[in-house]
């Protein structure tokens, strides 16, 4: 597996930009397309999330591939959507309790769930993509990795949930999955 690609095409590159003296750096170009391997590298953090929200492959490319995320973090942003997606799923429950344990039995219930639900999601999508997919390069961390980023949508409906809006599961559907469909293609089309 190589260690970065190319964001346009998704060809294995051997780098990604080289460094000169004085520390300024020359971006690489693909081998194979011959555009610049990855553009995010002189790029803020900010405009790179704005290509991620605008569903641009060559983000989710980045930010899979090139960029360097730490495993913690990614754990830590996994957990923090279940927690919402388990909150989500307690306020259109139809539990109405005043006992506060069984609430929160509950949720820890809606919470176990969330998280069954995520690792059926990342090992099908394993599945598919050992199945369909030729390229070598796709393994589990990669999947995890693109479901988690491309999760982002679960955050913006805890708004909703906050302004008590019935409308959650459509404001979730509406932004992970074309993030979810966008983030995919960009780890298995090459």
């Amino acid at each position: 597996m190589s260690p970065c690609v190319c964001i346009e095409c998704g060809a294995p590159n051997r780098q990604l930009y080289k460094k000169f003296e004085g520390g300024t750096i020359q971006l690489s170009q693909c081998e194979r397309c011959k555009a610049v391997s990855d553009k995010y590298v002189e790029y803020d953090e900010v405009v790179l999330l704005l290509d991620a929200i605008l569903l641009r492959v060559q983000a989710y490319r980045h930010l899979i591939f090139n960029h360097c995320l730490s495993t913690w973090l990614l754990t830590v942003f996994a957990v923090v959507l279940l927690f919402c997606e388990a909150y989500a799923k307690l306020r259109t429950s139809v539990l109405h309790s005043a006992d506060s344990i069984l609430v929160q039995v509950h949720f820890h219930t809606l919470l176990f769930q969330s998280s069954i639900e995520f690792l059926i999601a990342v090992g099908a999508t394993y599945c598919i993509a050992m199945c369909t997919v030729t390229t070598p390069r796709v393994s589990a961390s990669d999947i995890f990795k693109t479901l988690v980023i491309s999760s982002f949508g679960k955050l913006s409906s805890v708004s909703a949930l906050i302004w008590n809006e019935d409308f959650y599961p459509w404001i979730s559907m509406a932004t992970v999955l074309p993030a979810q469909t966008q983030a995919c293609r960009g780890v298995y089309s090459s």
